[in-house]
């Protein structure tokens, strides 16, 4: 399985959105991020399943399902790994 690598402009979105929810409920900043490890393991399990970014065919778009209006842009690659046991945190 490939890494997938998290550009900074969408970690700092993230971390944006993070904000966002918990300002609405504490709880729903931890729900984003659980809804958006989760389509990271998607993406990471078929990652041909989701659309390409049509400014750049590198790029892939994948809405969380609980949050569609969220996206994020993940770019796959062989030399950034990222950890599987690793998680997003969105949390400074």
């Amino acid at each position: 399985m490939r890494a997938l690598r998290i550009l900074r402009s969408a970690s700092e979105d993230i971390a944006s959105a993070v904000r966002h929810y918990d300002a609405r409920d504490p709880e729903l900043g931890d729900a984003f991020l659980e809804g958006l490890n989760d389509t990271l393991e998607r993406v990471r399990a078929l990652p041909k399943s989701f659309a390409t970014w049509p400014a750049d065919p590198r790029f892939r778009g994948a809405p969380t399902k609980r949050f569609e209006a969220e996206s994020f842009e993940a770019k796959r690659t062989q030399s950034a790994e990222l950890n599987d046991s690793a998680k997003l945190s969105g949390r400074a």
